[in-house]
């Protein structure tokens, strides 16, 4: 599994196309819901929380071994 952070902005959604191109299990981290549903409609695996708080970032990463980080801004 990959954790793709910055998932719903213009770079991220294109690293979450191709990655489920080549067939990788990906998780979206997402700060918001309304942003999430285009990723869990394409059937990502998101989870709901920011790089900045600490028990959802701990819980996104459950079963990650790579994290992709493309924020531009905490």
């Amino acid at each position: 599994m990959i954790l793709v952070a910055g998932a719903t902005g213009r770079v991220g959604s294109l690293v979450v196309g191709l990655l489920r191109q080549q067939g990788r299990a990906v998780r979206a981290l997402c700060r918001s819901e309304v942003k999430a549903k285009p990723l869990r409609e394409a059937g990502v695996s998101v989870a709901l929380g920011g790089l900045t708080e600490r028990p959802t970032l701990e819980a996104a990463c459950q079963g990650v071994r790579t994290v992709i980080s493309i924020v531009t801004s905490l």
